[in-house]
């Protein structure tokens, strides 16, 4: 979770996280407010919108040990580039460039604290 943290703080506002409508049931529920469906009969999200609040909620649930996350995801940028793809529970990571720097700065700058 510390890893899934400081992966959507690295990307920049604006981004869209996507499970390919396979998100836990608790996730949908927690992040209902940044999701969007194209059908909105869905229950799961096309994806959600990467938002300060929804940081904050992240690592609030992921410090109380509630953040529970599908086996994959992708974060795209505002500007469709994609920032990240991952496969079994992050075991696969695919980064772009600019979100792998910002996560080596947050971790040296974790690491000196």
């Amino acid at each position: 979770m510390q890893f899934f943290t400081a992966l959507v703080r690295a990307c920049p506002t604006g981004s869209r996280i996507t499970f390919d409508r396979s998100e836990p049931e608790s996730f949908v529920h927690a992040f209902k407010q940044w999701s969007h469906r194209s059908d909105p009969a869905s229950f799961e999200a096309d994806d959600c919108l990467i938002a300060a609040e929804f940081i904050s909620l992240a690592e609030q649930l992921a410090a109380r040990g509630e953040l529970k996350l599908d086996h994959r995801l992708g974060i795209s940028a505002p500007d469709g580039r994609l920032l990240c793809a991952s496969w079994d529970d992050f075991m696969i990571v695919k980064l772009a460039d600019d979100v792998c720097e910002a996560l080596q700065k947050s971790t040296g700058e974790e690491e000196s604290r």
